[in-house]
């Protein structure tokens, strides 16, 4: 990322770094996307043209919101290899807290292509995948 970042890429503009706040400030991208435990510690949105937050309850789901976030990624929706032992919220758990949201929402956690209807009807603004799409 240092080297991406150093070189003027015109790719560089067009990612969204999940990655520690100090490490982003330091790499100054144009979206920086927060995991649930930066997102805790904020007291202030921090300055990006972009900023996203993983969530996973109603509480980071608000706290996203009333930072100011634009847009958050909520799950996990199903089971999935990276959360072990943890068998996802549902599609109905999903979209009720869809529902309290005050910000674009995208679902993520053992999705594929197939389960782009099932989000949509949820409220969705679209899916994450990462095996689902390999």
């Amino acid at each position: 990322m240092v080297r991406l970042a150093s070189t003027g890429s015109p790719v560089w503009d067009e990612l969204s770094l999940n990655a520690p706040l100090a490490i982003a400030e330091k790499l100054t991208p144009v979206a920086w996307h927060a995991s649930s435990g930066a997102l805790a510690g904020l007291t202030h949105l921090p300055d990006f043209e972009w900023t996203g937050a993983s969530v996973h309850n109603l509480e980071e789901l608000a706290r996203a919101g009333e930072l100011g976030f634009d847009y958050a990624v909520l799950g996990s929706v199903k089971a999935t290899a990276s959360h072990p032992g943890h068998s996802g919220m549902g599609w109905d758990s999903w979209q009720r807290l869809a529902h309290e949201a005050s910000l674009p929402l995208f679902a993520i956690g053992g999705l594929t292509a197939d389960d782009r209807a099932d989000a949509r009807v949820a409220g969705a603004h679209g899916i994450a995948m990462i095996r689902g799409a390999w």
